[in-house]
Protein backbone atom coordinates (compact mmCIF):
# COMPACT_ATOMS: atom_id res chain seq x y z
CA UNK A 1 0.00 0.00 0.00
CA UNK A 2 1.39 3.47 -0.84
CA UNK A 3 2.66 5.41 2.17
CA UNK A 4 0.23 8.29 1.55
CA UNK A 5 -2.72 5.92 1.98
CA UNK A 6 -1.27 4.70 5.27
CA UNK A 7 -0.76 8.28 6.41
CA UNK A 8 -4.38 9.09 5.53
CA UNK A 9 -5.64 6.04 7.42
CA UNK A 10 -3.66 7.05 10.50
CA UNK A 11 -4.87 10.65 10.34
CA UNK A 12 -8.47 9.41 10.10
CA UNK A 13 -7.96 7.13 13.14
CA UNK A 14 -8.51 4.04 11.00
CA UNK A 15 -7.07 0.67 11.98
CA UNK A 16 -3.55 -0.09 10.77
CA UNK A 17 -2.53 -3.73 10.54
CA UNK A 18 0.77 -5.13 11.74
CA UNK A 19 1.86 -5.32 8.11
CA UNK A 20 1.04 -1.63 7.69
CA UNK A 21 3.14 -0.83 10.75
CA UNK A 22 6.07 -2.84 9.44
CA UNK A 23 5.83 -1.04 6.11
CA UNK A 24 5.86 2.33 7.87
CA UNK A 25 8.79 1.24 10.03
CA UNK A 26 10.90 0.21 7.06
CA UNK A 27 9.92 2.81 4.47
CA UNK A 28 8.41 5.96 6.00
CA UNK A 29 10.74 8.88 6.67
CA UNK A 30 10.97 9.75 10.35
CA UNK A 31 9.99 13.36 9.63
CA UNK A 32 6.69 12.17 8.10
CA UNK A 33 5.92 9.98 11.11
CA UNK A 34 6.73 12.84 13.48
CA UNK A 35 4.43 15.18 11.54
CA UNK A 36 1.55 12.70 11.63
CA UNK A 37 2.06 12.05 15.33
CA UNK A 38 1.99 15.80 16.02
CA UNK A 39 -1.18 16.25 13.97
CA UNK A 40 -2.86 13.47 15.93
CA UNK A 41 -1.70 15.03 19.20
CA UNK A 42 -3.17 18.40 18.17
CA UNK A 43 -6.61 16.86 17.57
CA UNK A 44 -6.90 16.11 21.25
CA UNK A 45 -7.57 12.45 20.55
CA UNK A 46 -8.24 10.47 23.70
CA UNK A 47 -5.19 8.68 24.95
CA UNK A 48 -5.16 5.28 26.53
CA UNK A 49 -3.14 5.12 29.67
CA UNK A 50 -2.52 2.62 32.41
CA UNK A 51 -1.95 5.45 34.85
CA UNK A 52 -4.83 6.86 36.86
CA UNK A 53 -5.67 10.49 36.12
CA UNK A 54 -3.85 12.66 38.58
CA UNK A 55 -4.98 16.05 39.88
Amino acid sequence: MPLQKLYDKALNFEFLSVENGVQLYHHAPLADLMFIADELRKTGAPRKSNLADRP
